[in-house]
């Protein structure tokens, strides 16, 4: 028995499927390697934003030990003007460890570091006794790189306004007197040579 297949049969048994376009793989990997460029380039930028931050909290806490330490050489000066253990010097040179009472001007440039180091200091350094600190640049976390330093000049020709307290209940009524005042110039290093600090202060003795 013949049995006829329809041409329509024949056909659709002949048709095969088309194979669907895949894309190529280099393209993928080109895209993979862009995201990672982008997230290398974000954690570099992170790392190098918290170690700028770090060494800036770094810097300040230095130039804080730093105003600290002057801000203490101009306390050890002024008690030793109100307890009269200081005399007038007729002029000041060098680096000593004796308080003594300057000339005006004698420290004419307190901003730079030849006023307190080296052959050309005019200063009085403070020692262990008067200073608390730990010395010794990278000996430890909360040395000192320096003992601190300070200057005394008295301020001559200040004459004494009325209703001023000369002492011991005398006012001023006339004539001239004059009052003592004193302009102290601390100097002090935190941790490293490059934290410095120079402070000033106006010391009024009755």
């Amino acid at each position: 028995m013949n049995v006829t297949i329809p041409s329509e049969v024949t056909r659709h048994r002949r048709q095969r499927p088309v194979p669907c376009k895949r894309q190529a793989p280099g393209v993928v990997l080109f895209i993979a390697l862009i995201f990672l460029l982008i997230l290398t380039l974000l954690g570099v930028l992170m790392f190098s934003s918290g170690s700028n931050e770090q060494r800036m909290a770094g810097n300040f806490q230095q130039k804080t030990r730093a105003l600290l330490a002057a801000d203490s050489a101009i306390g050890v000066a002024q008690q030793a003007i109100a307890q009269s253990t200081i005399t007038q010097s007729a002029s000041c040179s060098g680096l000593v460890t004796t308080p003594r009472i300057c000339p005006y001007n004698s420290l004419p440039n307190p901003v730079l570091d030849t006023s307190w180091v080296g052959s050309t200091a005019v200063a009085v350094r403070l020692g262990s006794a008067t200073f608390g600190g730990t010395i010794g640049a990278g000996s430890s976390p909360n040395a000192y790189a320096s003992y601190p330093e300070y200057n005394i000049e008295q301020i001559p020709g200040i004459p004494a306004f009325p209703g001023y307290n000369l002492g011991s209940g005398q006012q001023y009524g006339g004539g001239s007197p004059q009052i003592k005042l004193y302009r102290i110039t601390g100097w002090g290093l935190g941790g490293n040579a490059n934290a410095v600090a120079v402070v000033q202060s106006l010391y009024l003795v009755p």
